[in-house]
C-alpha cells in the first residue's frame, strides 16, 4: 500500500460480507469499511491500492512477507502464536449460529385468547357483571327509567352500560355521583386490561409468524445441517452436535442454498452472513438468535506497518461517529445490530398477578362510590 505498488489483501473469500469480485472489482461491507479509512489517511500521498481476493492462509502469508500489506474480510482476532502480524482494534463483533426455516403459519381459533390466562379471562367476567350490579345500585335513584327496580332489567342495563365502557361502543350517561365515582375506576380498569390485552396479542401474532418446532440447540439434535467445510461451524457442529447428520459445502452461500431448497434443516454459519442472507432470501428462514461462539473481525498488518497506529485511530474515529454503526445497519439491519446475543423473546400469557393492579383501583372506586353513598344517605335523614 504505496507508491511502490504494494497490495492490500482482503480477507476469506467465501465470507458473504465481501461480494467478491465482479466485472473486475470488488466490493463488500469490508471493503467500503476500507475506502472509509484510506479516506481519513488522506496526510498519506501517492497510495496505490491493489486489491485481491484471497483465503485467510493467504492473507496471513502476504502480511508475513509485505509490512505495507493489510488483510481483512475474514481475519477474526485470534490470540494464539500463529498469528501473522497484528491486530488493529475490532470493527465488528459476530459469532456462530443457526439458520432454519419457519413453517408456515396455521390457522388458530384460541390465538384471540391467548394474551391472558383463564384466570384473567374468568374475573374480567365476573367484574363485568359485578359492576353491573353496581352500577345499576347506585343509579337507580337517579335514573329509575334508564336503570328500573326490576332486577332482571337493571342488571341488563348496569352490564350493558359497563359493556359499553369497556368496548367504547358508548352507554348512557350516569347522573348519581356515587355511581360516577365507581365508573372512574371502572374506566381505568378498562382502558388499561385493553391496552395490555393489545400489546400482549400484537407481540403473540408476532412471535406466531416466527414459530417453529426448533426453540434452542438442543431442539436440532437428529436434524440435518449444512456448514462450511472447514469453518468453525463446522468444528463446532462436529464437537457438540454429534448427532447432526452434517453436510459440507464449498461456501456458505452454497451451504444456505441448501437450506433454501429444504435439503437440510438447518445451516450453521456466521450469525451477521446468515442473517444477510436471510434478507436477501425469499424462503421464511430465521436465526436461533443466541451468538454459540464469540468473534471479533479486525485488520491484520505486519508488526512493522507503520499504518498500525493510524487505523487504530480511524476505527476508533469512525465507532465515535457512528458511522462504523451505520455500515453496520446498512449491510445486516438495525434490529440484528441491536439484538446480536438476545435470545427470542418469549411472550407467556398475562397472569392476574401481572395485572392486579388494575383490580385495586376498581376496588378504590367503589369503596369511594360507598362512602359517597353513605354519606348522602346521612345527609337525607338528617
Amino acid at each position: 500500500m504505496s507508491a511502490g505498488g504494494r497490495a492490500m489483501f482482503v480477507g476469506d473469500e467465501r465470507n458473504v460480507r465481501l461480494t467478491g469480485e465482479k466485472d473486475g472489482k470488488v466490493s463488500g461491507y469490508d471493503l467500503e469499511l476500507w475506502h472509509l479509512v484510506v479516506q481519513r489517511m488522506q496526510q498519506v500521498r501517492g497510495v496505490d491500492v491493489q486489491m485481491r481476493v484471497v483465503s485467510v492462509d493467504e492473507a496471513h502469508e502476504a502480511v508475513r512477507a509485505d509490512p505495507l500489506a493489510v488483510a481483512l474480510g475474514g481475519m477474526a482476532i485470534t490470540l494464539d502464536g500463529n498469528t501473522a502480524g497484528e491486530f488493529t482494534y475490532s470493527y465488528f463483533h459476530t459469532g456462530l449460529d443457526a439458520a432454519i426455516s419457519v413453517p408456515e403459519p396455521t390457522t388458530d381459533p384460541l390465538l384471540f385468547f391467548s394474551p391472558f390466562t383463564v384466570t384473567v379471562w374468568i374475573t374480567g367476567v365476573v367484574a363485568l357483571y359485578l359492576s353491573g350490579h353496581i352500577i345499576w345500585a347506585l343509579e337507580h335513584p337517579y335514573q329509575p327509567e334508564l336503570f328500573p327496580l326490576s332486577y332482571l332489567r337493571g342488571v341488563n342495563e348496569g352490564v350493558w352500560y359497563c359493556w359499553g365502557v369497556l368496548s367504547e361502543t358508548g352507554e348512557n350517561d350516569l347522573v348519581g355521583f356515587p355511581a360516577r365515582l365507581y365508573s372512574i375506576g371502572w374506566t381505568t380498569f378498562t382502558v388499561t386490561l385493553v391496552a395490555a390485552y393489545t400489546a400482549q396479542l400484537t407481540t403473540i401474532l408476532n412471535s406466531a409468524n416466527l414459530r417453529s418446532d426448533v426453540a434452542g440447540l438442543r431442539d436440532l439434535g437428529g436434524s440435518s445441517m449444512a456448514v462450511v467445510l472447514g469453518s468453525d461451524g463446522e468444528r463446532f457442529v462436529r464437537d457438540h452436535l454429534p448427532s447432526v447428520a452434517m453436510y459440507g459445502y464449498a461456501n456458505v452461500t452454497d451451504a444456505f442454498g441448501a437450506l433454501e431448497r429444504g435439503a437440510v434443516s438447518a445451516c450453521m454459519a456466521d450469525a451477521t452472513t446468515l442473517e444477510y442472507l436471510a434478507d436477501s432470501s425469499t424462503a421464511s428462514i430465521r436465526l436461533l438468535g443466541s451468538l454459540l461462539s464469540s468473534a471479533d473481525y479486525a485488520m491484520l498488518l505486519a508488526n512493522s506497518s507503520p499504518y498500525l497506529d493510524r487505523i487504530n485511530s480511524i476505527v476508533l474515529d469512525l465507532t465515535r461517529e457512528g458511522l462504523l454503526r451505520e455500515l453496520n445497519v446498512k449491510y445486516f439491519g438495525k434490529a440484528f445490530i441491536s439484538s446480536i446475543g438476545a435470545k427470542e423473546l418469549d411472550s407467556p400469557a398475562l397472569t392476574l398477578a401481572a395485572i392486579s393492579g388494575v383490580y385495586f383501583v376498581v376496588a378504590l372506586g367503589l369503596a369511594l362510590a360507598i362512602i359517597c353513598w353513605v354519606f348522602i344517605k346521612c345527609c337525607f335523614c338528617c
